[in-house]
């Protein structure tokens, strides 16, 4: 087995916390969400953090929680969907382990996120009109560092299967 992880990254709404789990269930590796480590470490909740201490606070709690997980080995981790992005993430996770950005479209995430406004700090109090508009916007935005990744995992339907079928990322050559 490799001494890596595996990191999922995509937009937020994209399943990597389902996704991750599953995978690190039928591989028997650990499951680690990035966001869930990062509110059991600052003891309140992301959007405390946001509303508190603002986004650039935010992504510097959310770089030196990753830089602990980069530490870590056999673990899918479900990444925020903008931790890619920021002080060059994406270069560390690809350096310790294997990414695959689960791709959706602009309509399949506006689905899943339509019912969430009121949890997700960046689109908390966006109105529906607005919520589609700044999913366009911050995937655009994002869509060149997620398309760093290893692999792409487009469209909603067996991502799980899909990634388990790579083998590369746990079976040593």
């Amino acid at each position: 087995m490799v001494n890596k992880n595996l990191y999922l990254l995509g937009f937020m709404g994209s399943g990597k916390s389902y996704v991750g789990k599953h995978i690190a269930e039928k591989i028997g590796w650990e499951f680690c969400d990035l966001d869930a480590v990062i509110e059991r470490k600052m003891q309140c909740t992301i959007s405390e953090i946001f509303d508190e201490h603002g986004e650039d606070c935010f992504r510097q709690i959310e770089h030196q929680c990753l830089k602990e997980l980069l530490l870590t080995k056999k673990t899918v981790v479900a990444l925020g969907g903008g931790t890619p992005c920021f002080h060059d993430n994406i270069s560390l996770i690809k350096k310790r382990g294997v990414t695959f950005f689960l791709d959706l479209s602009v309509d399949v995430l506006y689905e899943r996120l339509i019912a969430e406004t009121h949890k997700r700090p960046l689109i908390k109090g966006k109105s529906v009109s607005e919520l589609k508009s700044f999913i366009e916007l911050k995937l655009n935005e994002r869509m060149d560092c997620y398309k760093k990744a290893h692999y792409i995992v487009s469209g909603p339907d067996n991502s799980i299967n899909r990634i388990l079928n790579i083998r590369s990322f746990y079976i040593m050559n």
